[in-house]
């Protein structure tokens, strides 16, 4: 099994079309066709139903798609931490979050960081709140961002507060509310929602054992997408409206941002091991703890 096969299967996946795939992966059509075919042939399965209007996913396939994204991204996380290895004697430090806005806010903290240690090598890791904890319980992760409510069961972890983290609303700019400050859910329970659930996790949201954040109204349309960047380009289109921690946040012109009545504010910060705390990571949590950027 090659990393090829897995980045030609999990595009597929993604796009159902292998056109698409093979121009997203900056290669001929057949060649993702082949890589396809062998990886099939190596599992002894079939992982798609293809037909000449459509493709499908078969069950083979959906089991194995949460296993091929987890084996490639440990390889090329690997590949990564050993490169650095090879090359210097890098300080990597892993860092885990769940949200892709989450990291821009980071910017200043990581030139500060960077000063002070030459080799200071920061490894990203994208995944769910629980499995991000889950990982630095285990000592795959040095440190992750995360709410207080998330870390209370585990006992070893250690929450530094970052920030006061307040709900927002999105709504289109043209929207008839949007030039309120305010919204309640009574508002917009008429209208579509659109909820950030990432991809590996639907499976659980759609059976009820991931249960949505925020209220719901029988007969309401709920579009599910897998992260923020997503959200901003479905409500940008007039698609709903999306609830999002501040975090989550960036400004843009096609948007409206509005308080969410609803929730209460969370308590927003990093968590590190009790066991395991270098003095990189000792300063890196003080400076992001300081930064004003951080902090709003």
């Amino acid at each position: 099994m090659t990393t090829s096969q897995l980045e030609c299967f999990i595009k597929v996946a993604e796009t159902l079309n292998f056109k698409n795939a093979a121009t997203q992966l900056f290669i001929s059509q057949p060649a993702v066709s082949k890589q396809i075919l062998s990886l099939e042939n190596e599992l002894d399965t079939k992982l798609f139903i293809r037909s000449s209007h459509y493709v499908l996913l078969t069950q083979e396939g959906k089991a194995f798609l949460d296993n091929a994204r987890n084996i490639l991204k440990l390889t090329y996380q690997s590949k990564q931490i050993i490169a650095s290895h090879k090359t210097s004697q890098s300080d990597t430090l892993r860092i885990g979050y769940s949200e892709p806005h989450e990291m821009i806010r980071l910017t200043d903290s990581l030139c500060t960081m960077r000063k002070k240690y030459p080799q200071f090598y920061p490894v990203f890791t994208m995944d769910s709140l629980d499995m991000n904890l889950t990982k630095l319980e285990h000592g795959d992760l040095d440190v992750c961002f995360t709410f207080l409510n998330f870390v209370k069961p585990y006992e070893n972890l250690m929450f530094v507060p970052v920030t006061s983290q307040k709900m927002i609303c999105l709504l289109s700019a043209n929207h008839p509310k949007a030039k309120k400050r305010a919204i309640s859910f009574e508002e917009l329970k008429m209208e579509s929602q659109i909820i950030t659930v990432p991809f590996h996790l639907r499976s659980r949201y759609h059976s009820g054992h991931d249960e949505p954040s925020f209220p719901t109204a029988e007969g309401q349309r709920i579009i599910i997408c897998s992260n923020a960047t997503e959200a901003y380009a479905l409500v940008s289109a007039g698609y709903g409206y999306c609830v999002l921690p501040e975090f989550a946040v960036v400004p843009d012109t096609a948007l409206s941002f509005l308080q969410w009545e609803y929730a209460t504010d969370f308590v927003y910060g990093m968590v590190y091991s009790k066991e395991k705390r270098s003095s990189m990571l000792k300063d890196f949590v003080q400076v992001v703890k300081h930064k004003p950027e951080n902090r709003s």
